[in-house]
């Protein structure tokens, strides 16, 4: 009683109050200062890509940071993670393929990002380094093996701003014998026939604008937005946004901002209004068609605006949402729609969640599609989780042996009721959940890694590809 009484007297108490008002104003006055450091900092980006205007470079942004710096003048995105560069590593998860792909056709690409406190982030000092050189040296192995001329001129040494490893070689020539022997380029042909001139990492940072590059290369041109720590600036104001942006995301952020001259204007509108369900719910995919099939596998991925009753229901039989918020759920009076909610919150916040639904979501997908309907997968922007759970499919289901992403024959021979066994032999599946049709009890087993095991289990038993590997 004491305690309550005496937080009842803090409350109305104007010193606490005083203290209270003045936290709010300083984090507005932080986020202030935030919004107008990207926007310094992008007008920066804009004299970069003006100054190579006459190479006509792709401009890629490096997810997640880059991307509030050069949404506005690029829609490629790219994903180097400075933490691979922590530790001098190569990720066979990122291997970049499109950026590779860009560079080689226009001679060269320019990747944007920001670091909060070095001259250069790590993804631009040791990550892309690595990545151009193993991919460099990949090229003149695949040479090798097929008995290919080398070319007069081909360049595989390691280009990289910071002191690497003494045993940099060592691994260097590890990671290529690991892509080599992993078959994951399916078609070295292509890679051959794409990357025609070595790649070579270039370093451009605030204030500098103009890069002089090698035209034996195809270059890569790290474009770092920010610039020293400064009095009302800070560097890298856009990382870890999950953290400080309350849902807001880059389109969001520049809708707002080009709709006015005022910037502090349009920069107080958005902290008036910066909560996590009006953004989402408003948040559109930065492609006006909302959604993306995938080839022939009959799934398509989307932001959270293709999943928007009743639209949604006549593009879609099926729905997989994978974020933490619904439209409302009411399906159409036909029965065969189904729809199956996995609450997955985005990026960094929820790193096991997502792991833990993926086995549901798999079977439910499988179930779907081969009864000859159309799944949609969405998550909030399109980008992540839903991402994560078609990969999870298409490496489980599909094959892409005909040069088009189609599901394997054995997934028509597929036995539902055999999961059900395998779950339980004994359990009576008469509870089923109105939205996804799936038994309840099959719903709760189908989670976590013991769900995991029941779901390789059940396609061990059907599929002859995977149990020649097993």
């Amino acid at each position: 009683r004491r305690t309550v009484q005496k937080n009842r007297r803090r409350i109305t108490d104007p010193f606490y109050i005083y203290v209270f008002l003045m936290f709010t104003e300083k984090e507005q006055s932080l986020l202030r200062v935030k919004f107008k450091s990207i926007c310094d900092d992008a007008e920066y980006i804009s004299s970069v890509i003006e100054a190579h205007k006459i190479q006509d470079w792709p401009v890629v942004c490096n997810e997640r940071c880059g991307v509030w710096y050069g949404y506005c003048q690029s829609c490629n995105r790219c994903y180097f993670k400075s933490t691979d560069g922590h530790v001098w590593t190569f990720s066979m998860k990122r291997l970049n393929l499109r950026v590779l792909e860009l560079a080689s056709q226009s001679g060269g690409v320019l990747i944007i990002d920001a670091t909060k406190r070095k001259m250069l982030p790590d993804s631009f000092s040791r990550t892309i380094p690595i990545w151009c050189c193993v991919w460099n040296r990949v090229v003149t192995k695949y040479r090798s093996l097929m008995q290919i001329t080398e070319p007069k001129f081909w360049d595989i040494a390691l280009y990289s701003p910071a002191q690497p490893p003494e045993d940099i070689e060592e691994r260097l020539n590890e990671f290529v014998t690991q892509i080599i022997e992993s078959g994951m380029i399916s078609d070295p042909q292509w890679l051959l026939r794409t990357l025609k001139l070595p790649l070579r990492p270039y370093f451009c940072s605030n204030p500098n604008i103009k890069i002089e590059s090698d035209r034996r290369y195809a270059c890569i041109i790290c474009v770092n937005a920010s610039k020293r720590k400064s009095q009302g600036y800070e560097p890298g104001a856009a990382d870890d946004h999950e953290l400080w942006g309350r849902g807001l995301t880059p389109q969001l952020f520049w809708d707002n901002i080009l709709q006015t001259n005022d910037i502090q204007k349009a920069i107080d509108t958005i902290l008036s209004t910066a909560t996590q369900k009006n953004f989402e719910d408003n948040d559109i995919t930065y492609s006006q068609n909302y959604y993306a099939p995938l080839g022939e596998s009959g799934i398509a991925v989307g932001s959270r605006r293709a999943g928007r009753p009743p639209e949604c229901w006549a593009n879609f039989d099926a729905i997989i949402n994978v974020s933490t918020l619904e439209y409302p759920t009411e399906l159409p009076s036909s029965s065969k729609k189904k729809y199956l909610f996995l609450p997955v919150k985005e990026g960094k916040k929820d790193r096991t969640e997502l792991e833990r639904w993926l086995p549901l979501a798999c079977f439910f997908a499988i179930m779907q599609v081969t009864s000859g309907k159309s799944l949609l997968i969405h998550c909030a922007q399109g980008l992540d989780r839903s991402v994560a759970v078609a990969m999870a499919f298409v490496a489980l289901f599909c094959s892409s042996d005909s040069n088009a992403l189609q599901r394997h024959t054995w997934c028509n021979s597929l036995n539902y009721k055999r999961m059900y066994e395998l779950i339980s032999p004994l359990e009576v599946f008469e509870s089923l959940d109105p939205r996804s049709g799936l038994p309840c009890f099959l719903c709760d087993h189908l989670q976590g890694r013991s769900g995991r095991d029941f779901l390789f289990t059940w396609i061990l038993e059907h599929s002859p590809f995977f149990s020649s590997k097993h």
